[in-house]
C-alpha cells in the first residue's frame, strides 16, 4: 500500500504498482505486527491505528481478575452484583430527584401542602438510606477484595513475566509460540 488518491469523489489505492478504484464508503482493515507502522503523511491522516499489543501491566490486571474470579468466585460475583445494585439505586435516586424538581416547578400550591411532592420526597429519602446501606456493605467487600488482590498480585506479576518470557522464546524457536488465550487457560489450571 503506497498511497491513496481522491479526485472528484474517486478514491483509488495503489497496490503493488496497480491502481485499484474503490467505492468511497468502503472501509479497509489492515493488520500488522509492527507496533507503530510507518505510513506516509496522507495515509496517516486518514487512518485510525489501533494497537492491540499486550502490555505487562494490562496482562497482570487480566490475570489478577481471572485468579480472583477462579479462587473466590462468590466474593468476586458478589462485588460485581453490589456495583450493579449501587448503579441501579443511583439511577433510581436521580429519577426521583428529577421527579421532585418537576413537581416543585409545576406546583401551584405550597410545597408543604402538596401530598404528591411529599410522597416522592419520602421515597427519595428511603431510597437514599437504602443506597447508603448498600454502599456501606460494598465498602466492606471492597476492602476484603483489595486485601485479597494485594496477596495475589505477585502471582499475577509472575504470570505476566512468564508469558513475556515465553513470547521471547518463540523468537529463538518458533515451536515455542503460545497464544494469550492458551497461556491464560494453562495459567489458571496451574
Amino acid at each position: 500500500l503506497s498511497a491513496t488518491q481522491a479526485q472528484w469523489q474517486r478514491v483509488s489505492l495503489y497496490l503493488g504498482g496497480n491502481e485499484v478504484e474503490i467505492p468511497s464508503e468502503t472501509r479497509l482493515y489492515f493488520a500488522t505486527k509492527a507496533a507503530n507502522p510507518n505510513l506516509r503523511g496522507g495515509l496517516w491522516n486518514g487512518t485510525t491505528v489501533v494497537n492491540y499489543c499486550v502490555t505487562q501491566e494490562g496482562l497482570e490486571s487480566q490475570l489478577l481478575e481471572s485468579i480472583l474470579s477462579a479462587r473466590e468466585p462468590d466474593l468476586h460475583d458478589h462485588h460485581s452484583k453490589l456495583r450493579t445494585h449501587i448503579s441501579q439505586r443511583e439511577i433510581e435516586l436521580s429519577r426521583l430527584e428529577m421527579r421532585i424538581l418537576e413537581l416543585v416547578v409545576s406546583s401551584d400550591m405550597s410545597l408543604l401542602e402538596n401530598a404528591k411532592l411529599l410522597d416522592v420526597v419520602e421515597q427519595a429519602v428511603t431510597a437514599a438510606a437504602e443506597t447508603a446501606k448498600v454502599v456501606e456493605q460494598a465498602t466492606a467487600r471492597v476492602a476484603e477484595l483489595e486485601q485479597l488482590r494485594a496477596v495475589l498480585s505477585p502471582l499475577a506479576q509472575r504470570g505476566a513475566l512468564l508469558f513475556f518470557l515465553l513470547q521471547d522464546m518463540s523468537r529463538l524457536e518458533p515451536m515455542c509460540a503460545y497464544s494469550l488465550g492458551y497461556f491464560k487457560e494453562t495459567f489458571l489450571e496451574s
